[in-house]
């Protein structure tokens, strides 16, 4: 019995120590043309992850949405994307502001997303 009680605790300890799941870190694909944005909730920051670039954003979280602001950079116009927590459907406006209205100079889009971790993509 001795036996079987410390392989029980041996694996807890091993699985403990191997199992990384940070679940303040991970990543979610979006839409159809697969939008990936790397969310680190610990310092309120997301990565958005194009196919020349990757531009570093702001991000807030509230009990409904993920809000990502990614600011106007010399090659970038200015990105806000609020994603449903709750639906994981998400909406997304690049341009100038104002924003969260409408505003016939800006493009939008919208979808759905898939949340991953952190090293799965």
């Amino acid at each position: 019995m001795k036996i079987i009680a410390s392989m029980f605790l041996f694996s807890l300890l091993v699985t403990g120590c191997f199992n990384n799941n940070d679940e303040s870190k991970f990543k979610l694909k979006c839409g159809d043309s697969n939008l990936l944005f790397q969310l680190d909730l610990n310092s309120n920051t997301v990565r958005f992850i194009g196919s020349t670039n990757t531009r570093e954003g702001r991000l807030s979280v509230s009990e409904d949405f993920y809000k990502f602001i990614f600011p106007r950079t010399e090659s970038g116009w200015e990105i806000h994307v609020d994603v449903n927590r709750h639906t994981s459907k998400y909406n997304w406006e690049h341009g100038t502001p104002p924003f969260g209205g409408i505003n016939f100079d800006n493009v939008y889009s919208s979808g759905e997303c898939t949340k991953h971790t952190s090293n799965s993509i």
